[in-house]
């Protein structure tokens, strides 16, 4: 329930509350992040298209008994004049965002990370498919300071989260389920730049 409140809020923020069509990053982020589908956006769009539907009401509360989900509670609501923007949205994350769970083996050849900052942005060489292509990922303080640790002793990591192409742009990768030295390898192969 709390992936469908977070998708739904999100599917109402780009498809009916954005002044613009969203960026294909934003489209990405979107269902890495909070689960938004392509088979959200053509249920959503056919339910408002069905006759005698003028619009679709929707409302989440959580239970008094535990602790709400950082989303919180979902009022949306969408009319039959948004069903073609919200079919375009489903259109666009069928056509230009690819989004996969992967596991992957790196080193890491930059960090970035502001002052006073917990998180901070960490890009890795890693081969994908054929060849060795940069990723570009965002960590947390713990996360960071491992990556850290990996580059200034130029060991290899292994990371899993979702693998996102963005149509020729840098690949990044969310939703990051572990991240860490990668031991079993030792320093000897670096990859090639």
């Amino acid at each position: 329930m709390q992936t469908a409140a977070a998708a739904l809020t999100t599917l109402y923020e780009v498809g009916v509350q954005a002044p613009t069509s969203p960026t294909t990053l934003k489209l990405a982020e979107a269902v890495a992040r909070q689960g938004l589908s392509a088979e959200l956006c053509a249920a959503v769009a056919s339910t408002v298209e069905a006759p005698g539907v003028s619009a679709l009401d929707i409302g989440i509360r959580w239970s008094y008994l535990v602790a709400p989900p950082s989303s919180g509670a979902v009022s949306v609501q969408f009319s039959k004049d948004t069903a073609g923007v919200i079919r375009e949205i489903g259109e666009r994350l069928r056509s230009e965002v690819t989004v996969n769970e992967r596991l992957i083996y790196g080193q890491v050849t930059s960090l970035e990370r502001d002052p006073g900052e917990d998180e901070g942005t960490v890009t890795i060489k890693a081969m994908i498919g054929k060849r060795v292509r940069p990723i570009k990922l965002v960590l947390g303080s713990d996360d960071y300071h491992i990556a850290t640790q990996a580059h200034d002793a130029r060991q290899r990591i292994m990371v899993s989260g979702s693998l996102q192409d963005l149509a020729g742009q840098t690949l990044r990768m969310t939703d990051v389920g572990f991240f860490r030295v990668e031991d079993s390898f030792d320093t000897v192969g670096q990859l090639p730049d």
